[in-house]
């Protein structure tokens, strides 16, 4: 029993580490996730040395929901022989110091920083190092001029993360520290740079997300989404129509339309509805612009032979998992006949989301109620529409999301 409790506990985070990052989990699914995490965790408090054996046991897997539920007994427990033992079983991987970062978000404050606390240091390594930033953006809290010397870190990833921390934080005073990684040769530093400097209002940082989106890179539909977001509206209708015009940059386009929320945009939408590859995520973006969900009428069937995910065939090489498994596929005519009905309704010009114009009100409203994507975007244009407000976190437990939200969905 104790083992499928320590087996249950890692799926079930690896589950919510998919969740928060789905199109269709929303607050109140992360909800239902998390008690059942909670409960096999508690299973595994209760059972106490066992328990915590049969965790250090499972860290011969390397899976990250291992490395999770081990961590969050010795940060819990304040086990700082025991962290260090999860900590040796990594081996500085980066899926099981994926689910070490997990813990320490996971886990109180309080009970994380007392971990975490010594990892502050320019004298740690960067496995550590990475590890303490991780846990200041899961919990909001500020390093201080600690940051600033982590933006010059001699490791990159250290560097990168410092990038996401001081967006993340509202660290507006190191806005001008930025610029010099948006020509980083790093992607991820030169990405998460770029998307610091939007949240903190830093000039030209859209011109450097709208770079990051036309290379095509990991970053580039992330990168579309904030700089459609960032950018003067007009501006950002013209770079998404100039990018139409380039090959293989369908999904960015797509991504960048939903982000802005121009029905102009939505006549090159609709056309993608019948080209398979980008069908689901063509209809993500009419409802996001409209309201509209892909159901009912405006469900359709899978394209015929479409297959986008890795195969069982042994001599295939891709193992490239379909990006869009989980939206649902439209109909096509439906959709269009529907936008023919409803169009007059939506001025082109006019940003718009879940059907409504865009605004405040709006943005909170999905942050309430919407699927994780959606909200991630709002949480990202919310803040950088008053830099140096720090970034609501709609991966953290739902507990605290709620209480920051002043209200429960």
């Amino acid at each position: 029993m104790v083992a499928d409790h320590a087996e249950m506990a890692s799926f079930l985070w690896e589950l919510r580490e998919m969740a928060v990052r789905s199109h269709h989990y929303t607050l109140a699914d992360l909800a239902e996730l998390e008690e059942r995490v909670e409960a096999h965790l508690d299973g595994l408090r209760i059972a106490g040395e066992p328990g915590w054996e049969l965790t250090l046991a499972a860290l011969s897997t390397k899976d990250p929901g291992a490395f999770f539920a081990a961590a969050v007994a010795a940060v819990e427990a304040r086990d700082y022989p025991g962290f260090a033992a999860v900590l040796d079983a990594t081996e500085e991987a980066d899926e099981p110091a994926a689910g070490v970062a997990g813990a320490l978000a996971w886990a109180s404050p309080a009970d994380a920083f007392a971990i975490v606390a010594p990892m502050l240091s320019g004298a740690q390594p960067p496995a550590l190092r990475r590890l303490a930033l991780a846990a200041c953006v899961a919990h909001r809290r500020d390093p201080g001029q600690l940051l600033g010397y982590a933006i010059c870190d001699g490791d990159a990833a250290v560097r990168a993360l410092a990038f996401r921390a001081a967006g993340a934080l509202g660290r507006a005073d190191l806005a001008g520290e930025l610029r010099g990684a948006w020509g980083s040769d790093d992607e991820a530093e030169r990405f998460w740079s770029a998307w610091a400097g939007a949240l903190l209002g830093a000039r030209g940082a859209d011109e450097a997300l709208w770079s990051v989106a036309g290379r095509s890179g990991a970053f580039a539909e992330e990168a579309a989404d904030c700089a459609a977001r960032v950018s003067p509206p007009g501006e950002a209708r013209r770079r998404i129509e100039a990018l139409m015009r380039s090959p293989g940059l369908g999904r960015v386009c797509l991504v960048a339309a939903g982000a802005l929320g121009d029905p102009a945009l939505l006549p090159w939408v609709l056309d993608r509805l019948t080209v398979a590859p980008l069908a689901r995520l063509a209809g993500e973006a009419l409802s996001r612009i409209t309201g509209a969900p892909i159901e009912g009428a405006l469900r359709g069937a899978p394209a015929p032979g479409f297959d986008a995910g890795p195969s069982d065939d042994p001599r295939d090489a891709s193992v490239k998992m379909d990006p869009d498994t989980q939206l649902p596929w439209p109909h096509g005519a439906n959709a269009r006949a529907l936008w023919a009905a409803h169009r007059g309704r939506f001025a082109s010009g006019v940003r718009h989301v879940e059907g409504r114009p865009l605004d405040e009100g709006a943005l909170d409203r999905v942050l309430r109620v919407g699927g994780q994507r959606r909200r991630a975007g709002a949480a990202f244009e919310r803040a950088a529409r008053a830099p140096g407000r720090p970034l609501f976190d709609v991966a953290a437990r739902v507990e605290r999301q709620r209480a920051a939200l002043g209200a429960s969905p």
